[in-house]
């Protein structure tokens, strides 16, 4: 028996020892989105290790129950048994270990539930990655195994020795599986409010670093699997109808008229990964994108607008449904929702206008040719239209390609056609590698890119007045970019969205109001006459009814809520303010945000069911 106890409790500690290592490399790999000291890489270890003992305990839950079966069956070959077992086990661990370590340089939270709505679509999820990346993590993955499975399997008896009692093993195994159970409880021991459960400072970073990545998957995925309208349930629904009321009121109406003409072709231009941070106007930096400073010079600059979320899936949706965010869902993925979305497609087509999607990467990716043609967008076009003919392997077209065949679509409509036109950019999406060099940094290299090409389209549409003059281009992101910026920075969500053409009434305005990327349809609609009322989430800004502008944004762990009072951010699985911003108004923050969550999921529900 002593044999079985000393050796499960050697694996226990080898699961450990791993854990600790993985936080280690956690914060050494992602040490540039946030400055730290030595000190705080013991502060990490000691707040995690709570939640490392009680997840290497479950994990080493089967190989108990193994020895457990070897301390009653002679000649049980323990070894031969769990050999395979550990193989496997660890292959996935370090897959997610390993993984957590990697992708929070680009996602910003600790991998959990939602990542596995992107197994369906596994392009999207690897768009960003090259060939390098890709073989290097599988090495890593590959030496875990290797290190970490072969340690396992080495200190694994090939057979254990019988030399008790059958009645005293059973005791005694009874004995250690109890005291085995109290230890892999030891976390859920803990207070929630107890900075041993791992939220323990005011940096989002060192906080997500205490986290097991088994345990962060494990919390989500119980809170994923939950009925809708019973996820993120927190506060009761008398205090939450009162903290929602009139955020989302009707919005019919305008107190300003933008346009000169009330039929404009609409060209919405959704910029992949764009932030305030790489516009001047909105305090960015100076230089990136020239063009669009120039754009905003001839035209409208909404200056508080936030993105909904934090992927191109969910932003798409955010765009061109004007729905709001979900942490755990993606509506995008979600057919059965799509007949009862609106779109800006179906409206406009309503109301006469042809509609068509142009997007320079793969629209097969997430589902997004599905839901654009569920959404109205019958004629698509994607990087397939751009490939050699012939071509059996087909990437991304620049933006600078995909913005000619904008211009050249655009030019041979005829005059007395209504169009909307929707396109999406594809160069600044990570690993940010563009075509031409301008800038020396890659990341500003691709924004300035994509800038240059929608200046070249800009200056394309003028040559032909009796276009450009009857036109409407909005430029508006689909969701902002892990640049210098994460989320616990109030600016992380901060986008640029811009009006310009001949169509415009005004020129060189800026629009202060706080709003989402959500509110642009509802907004563009009302300018153009036609009722946005099929559109719980999106909100007209110029309407008299928008008397509480505020912007409310999500991603998989957390969700942020912004009005005139300030911001404040809040993370969802470990119950911990990420930035709370002016304490007189915190709290009430904080509750408007928990109440949109709720009734967000609540009204989600009801809309599944119909």
């Amino acid at each position: 028996m002593k044999q079985a106890t000393k050796y499960i409790l050697t694996v226990i500690l080898m699961f450990i020892v791993f854990s600790v290592i993985v936080k280690i490399s956690f914060l050494y790999y992602n040490a540039k989105l946030c400055p730290f000291h030595l000190t705080d890489v013991f502060c990490v270890l000691w707040h995690g290790l709570f939640m490392d003992i009680s997840m290497s305990v479950i994990i080493a839950a089967f190989s108990w129950f193994v020895t457990i079966l070897a301390l009653f069956i002679p000649r049980f070959p323990l070894r031969a048994v769990l050999a395979p077992w550990y193989m496997i086990q660890i292959f996935l661990l370090a897959f997610l270990f390993w993984g957590d370590v990697m992708l929070y340089e680009a996602w910003g939270f600790n991998i959990n539930y939602a990542v596995f709505s992107y197994l369906s679509s596994p392009g999207e999820g690897t768009a960003s990655l090259t060939w390098w990346y890709i073989i290097s993590r599988a090495l890593l993955v590959l030496g875990t195994m290797a290190v970490l499975g072969g340690g396992l399997i080495w200190v694994t008896p090939k057979r254990l020795a019988i030399n008790e009692g059958w009645r005293t093993r059973l005791g005694k195994a009874a004995l250690v599986t109890v005291l085995l159970c109290l230890l892999g409880s030891v976390y859920w021991f803990i207070p929630n409010d107890c900075c041993l459960r791992g939220y323990y400072c005011d940096r989002l970073l060192l906080n997500n670093a205490t986290q097991n990545p088994y345990y962060t998957l494990m919390a989500s995925g119980i809170e994923s699997n939950k009925p809708l309208c019973n996820q993120f349930q927190t506060m009761e629904q008398d205090e939450a109808d009162q903290y929602f009321q009139g955020l989302y009121s009707a919005t019919e109406g305008i107190t300003d008229t933008l346009l000169r003409t009330p039929t404009p072709n609409v060209l919405v231009v959704q910029l992949e990964s764009q932030s305030s941070i790489f516009i001047e106007e909105l305090g960015g930096f100076k230089g990136v994108t020239a063009r669009q400073s120039q754009l905003i010079s001839e035209g409208i600059l909404f200056e508080h607008v936030y993105a909904n979320s934090f992927r191109t899936d969910r932003g798409t949706v955010s765009t061109f449904s004007g729905n709001i965010s979900y942490p755990t869902t993606s509506l995008m993925l979600t057919p059965e929702a799509y007949a009862k979305l609106p779109s800006l497609a179906k409206s406009l087509s309503s109301a006469g206008y042809t509609t068509e999607y142009v997007y320079g990467g793969n629209l097969k990716g997430m589902q997004a040719d599905k839901y654009l043609h569920a959404m109205g967008y019958t004629h698509q076009t994607d990087m397939h239209h751009f490939a050699p003919k012939g071509a059996k392997i087909v990437s991304a077209a620049p933006d600078s390609l995909s913005a000619q065949h904008i211009f050249q679509l655009i030019k041979r409509k005829p005059l007395d056609e209504k169009w909307h036109i929707a396109y999406q950019t594809i160069t600044s999406h990570e690993p940010f590698q563009a075509p031409s060099r301008t800038l020396k940094n890659d990341t500003l290299n691709v924004f300035a890119y994509t800038d240059a090409a929608i200046g070249r389209l800009v200056d394309s549409l003028k040559t032909i007045p009796q276009v450009w003059d009857n036109m409407l281009m909005v430029l508006i992101p689909d969701h902002s970019c892990m640049f210098h910026r994460s989320y616990e920075d109030p600016d992380y969500f901060h986008i640029p969205m811009i009006w310009c053409g001949g169509a415009l009434r005004k020129r060189g305005v800026r629009v202060d109001k706080i709003m989402n990327q959500s509110d642009m349809a509802a907004t563009l609609l009302a300018q153009l006459g036609i009722s946005h009322s099929d559109y719980p989430w999106s909100r007209n800004v110029f309407s008299p009814a928008y008397t509480h502008p505020s912007a409310y944004s999500t991603w998989p762990s957390g969700y942020i809520f912004v009005d005139a009072t300030g911001t404040s951010s809040y993370d969802l699985f470990g119950n911990y303010i990420i930035h709370g911003g002016d304490s007189a108004f915190m709290e009430k923050r904080l509750a408007h945000g928990q109440a949109v969550l709720q009734t967000s999921y609540t009204l989600l529900d009801q809309l599944l069911a119909k």
